[in-house]
């Protein structure tokens, strides 16, 4: 490559002039020069441009024509918020990361579930190569120090514990699986965390499903303490305020939820990668549960409660954010059917209480609700 690069011309002093300046070019330079070579070689057995490839240069320049390619169209004021914390601390503890991280690893280090299928570029086809380079390259290797929401360095090497770290300080609670047999445990549990985050969460679903219980009473007692609602939703929006202050933990949630949103997309369809793994099922966690079973890891026994319960609670958590609906006023918007600005409110806080119930096996709907410290 970069000795044809030199003697390409006949001139000696045309080569003199190449090699010169070969060798005072600086990285992004070179970078050009290997990513011209990448794309039109040619003439050896087996080699082909394949689907995934893209100039960067081009697509980073005019990123516009990536985006309107969307139906509808992704404009330059096109909100795209990505989603709340608890959204990929509830995906992750089915060990999503983890049955992937096997899955690519096989791919890349053999043949052991076969060799994916690659298609030319002209194609009109889905590719996985593109996928499992993709999802490599984002988010299983460390990225470019300059990107604004890279997490990794010298001082924290390890992503797995810069998101363990990141689920720890903002809900004080670690994953369900084991942390890496290295990990640094003062990394990974720092003293600075919400450590009343679940508690306080559970007592909110408490006296929500106290009010729905009281909404479909037509005569009875009724006691539903719309200040306390307003009381735990105003104590969620501060200690979730007190760990984004100043911006603090913006990378490591963004790095977070782009991930697992990036793994939970891959499993909402039989999807390329579902297909290719022979794991086409009716619901995303039968998806992963055969997917793990290929690879050799078994999910969270409770993954489908997770899964769906997700979008749910992040939902919530996006509305306690705001801070619209953390008054007594708004009380009633979490259990009354119909009320509020959202449709079927109730509706959904009657789900993630069940399925909360149903992935931790706390008894929120007891009429005596005994909270607990998390480890």
């Amino acid at each position: 490559m970069f000795r044809q690069t030199v003697a390409r011309p006949a001139s000696d002093t045309d080569k003199s002039f190449n090699a010169d300046r070969l060798f005072t070019s600086g990285p992004a330079q070179i970078m050009t020069l290997m990513n011209h070579a990448w794309t039109q070689r040619v003439g050896r057995p087996g080699v082909f441009r394949q689907a995934w490839e893209e100039d960067p240069v081009a697509v980073m320049a005019n990123p516009g024509a990536y985006l309107t390619g969307f139906r509808p169209p992704i404009t330059p004021t096109t909100p795209l918020a990505y989603p709340h914390a608890i959204e990929a601390f509830c995906l992750e503890n089915t060990r999503v990361v983890e049955i992937f991280r096997r899955v690519i690893g096989h791919f890349v280090h053999g043949e052991q579930l076969a060799v994916p299928p690659d298609k030319l570029i002209a194609a009109n086809t889905t590719d996985i190569v593109s996928w499992l380079r993709t999802t490599e390259t984002l988010f299983f290797s460390p990225l470019p120090a300059l990107v604004p929401y890279a997490v990794t360095s010298e001082i924290r090497n390890d992503p797995d514990i810069v998101r363990r770290n990141f689920y720890y300080r903002f809900f004080g609670a670690d994953l369900l699986h084991p942390a890496p047999a290295n990990g640094n445990i003062e990394q990974m549990k720092p003293a600075a965390s919400n450590r009343d985050f679940f508690p306080t969460f559970e007592r909110l679903l408490a006296e929500v499903w106290r009010g729905i219980v009281n909404a479909m009473n037509s005569s009875g007692r009724r006691d539903t303490d719309d200040a306390a609602i307003a009381t735990l939703t105003t104590r969620l929006h501060d200690i979730m305020a007190d760990r984004r202050l100043g911006g603090n933990l913006q990378r490591e949630e963004f790095y977070s939820t782009a991930m697992l949103s990036w793994l939970h997309t891959a499993l909402l369809w039989n999807s390329p990668i579902v297909t290719a793994l022979k794991a086409e099922a009716d619901h995303p966690a039968d998806r992963l549960a055969r997917i793990g079973e290929r690879v050799g890891l078994k999910p969270h026994v409770h993954s489908a409660a997770y899964i769906q319960m997700a979008p749910l609670a992040g939902f919530l958590m996006d509305c306690i954010a705001t801070g619209t609906l953390n008054d007594a006023s708004a009380a009633p918007f979490y259990y009354m059917p119909g009320a509020g600005p959202f449709t079927n409110f109730s509706e959904v806080m009657t789900q993630l209480i069940t399925l909360y119930m149903r992935a931790t096996g706390r008894d929120i709907k007891a009429a005596a609700v005994t909270v607990t410290q998390r480890a």
